[in-house]
C-alpha cells in the first residue's frame, strides 16, 4: 500500500482497481432484476415474489453502498486512520439502531422497509463520511510518476483469491445455505446446521482467544 500510494496518481488507480468488483456487483443484480421483471420466462420460479422494481433498486443500491464502504474502510485501515474509523463505526450503529428504534416508537410496528431504508440512508451518509477522509488524505500524497501498472497484474491476481475465498466460504455457510433447506421445507436438516454452524463458530473463538 504505501508503494502504491507514494503519489496521486497511483492512488487514484488503486481505488479504480478496488472499484471494479463493486461496481460489476452493483450492475448484475440491477440488469438481471430488471430483465426478470419484464421477461418472466426467463426468470427462476423462487424468484417470483421479490421481482419488483423497488426490490431490485433497493438490492443493488445496498449492495453499491456496502461494497464502496468496505474498499473506503479498508483503503483508510491502510493509511491508519483507525481512530476516525472506530469513531465513524460507532456513529454508523448507533445512528441505524436509534432510528429504527425512534421509527417503531412512532408508528407502532416493524416492517421490512423500516429495517432497510434507514439503513441505506445511514450507509450512504457512512460512505459521504469515508469518503471525504480518502479525500483529505489524497491532498497529503505528492504528484509524482505512477507506478501501479507495474503491480496491476499482481494486484488484481490477489483480489481474484480472496474473492474466491470469501465467495466460497460464504456459498457453504449456514447463512447461505439455510434459506434454501427452509424453502425445501427441510425444516430438521436446517435447524442441525444452525446448530452445528454454532458449535463450530464458538469453539473457533474460543481456540483463537486462547491460542491468537
Amino acid at each position: 500500500f504505501s508503494l502504491l500510494s507514494r503519489s496521486r496518481e497511483s492512488f487514484l488507480l488503486l481505488i479504480w482497481s478496488c472499484f471494479i468488483q463493486t461496481i460489476v456487483l452493483f450492475i448484475v443484480p440491477l440488469v438481471l432484476g430488471i430483465i426478470f421483471l419484464y421477461v418472466p420466462a426467463l426468470s427462476p420460479t423462487f424468484l417470483s415474489p421479490f421481482l419488483s422494481l423497488k426490490y431490485i433498486i433497493m438490492l443493488s443500491t445496498f449492495i453499491g453502498l456496502e461494497g464502496t464502504k468496505r474498499n473506503l474502510r479498508s483503503l483508510l485501515h491502510l493509511a491508519f486512520y483507525n481512530k476516525i474509523l472506530t469513531f465513524i463505526e460507532v456513529l454508523n450503529i448507533l445512528s441505524y439502531t436509534t432510528l429504527v428504534w425512534f421509527i417503531v416508537y412512532e408508528t407502532g410496528f416493524l416492517n421490512f422497509y423500516i429495517l432497510i431504508i434507514p439503513f441505506l440512508c445511514v450507509s450512504l451518509f457512512t460512505t459521504l463520511f469515508l469518503s471525504y477522509y480518502i479525500g483529505k488524505y489524497y491532498l497529503t500524497l505528492q504528484k509524482g510518476p505512477e507506478v501501479f501498472s507495474r503491480h496491476r497484474s499482481r494486484l488484481l491476481k490477489s483480489r481474484l483469491f480472496s474473492y474466491t475465498n470469501q465467495m466460497t466460504r460464504i456459498m457453504f455457510s449456514s447463512n447461505f445455505l439455510l434459506p434454501f433447506l427452509t424453502l425445501g421445507r427441510i425444516i430438521t436438516d436446517g435447524s442441525l446446521l444452525t446448530l452445528i454452524n454454532t458449535i463450530t463458530f464458538t469453539s473457533s473463538s474460543i481456540i483463537q482467544k486462547i491460542f491468537g
